[in-house]
């Protein structure tokens, strides 16, 4: 399984990819996880990604671009490492979507088993 996952804060999934099952999964290289930052995409110069509502209001909003420039180029990456094109299966993690439970996670598991996917959290 090949991951690209995309977050504001990559570095927060280390503490879990680096032990127990996980560590020895990526050992075995079942699991190759590839982590890019969000913020390194982001055109403000303190790396931000977030923006004030459009119209007002409380509250603040992750701005497009940076999203729309990790996924082309993680897209592109996994392309370039393949034969053919294929579509590429995209993961978002929002609050408003289906909740992630472990019937869910073994489905995802047995259809990505050997597929790189992208993951936006």
């Amino acid at each position: 399984m090949h991951p690209h996952i995309i977050a504001n804060f990559p570095a927060s999934f280390s503490s879990y990819f680096d032990t127990s099952i996980m560590r020895i999964a990526r050992e075995k290289d079942l699991f190759i996880p590839e982590f890019y930052n969000l913020g390194d995409f982001s055109t403000q110069a303190q790396h931000r990604i977030d923006d004030r509502p459009y119209g007002g209001g409380a509250g603040a909003l992750i701005e497009i671009e940076p999203i729309y420039d990790a996924l082309t180029l993680v897209q592109d990456k996994i392309q370039n490492t393949k034969d053919t094109v294929k579509k590429i299966r995209k993961i978002y993690l929002g609050p408003r979507g289906e909740r992630l439970r472990q019937p869910k996670i073994e489905q995802l598991s047995r259809e990505l088993q050997n597929e790189e996917f992208i993951i936006l959290c």
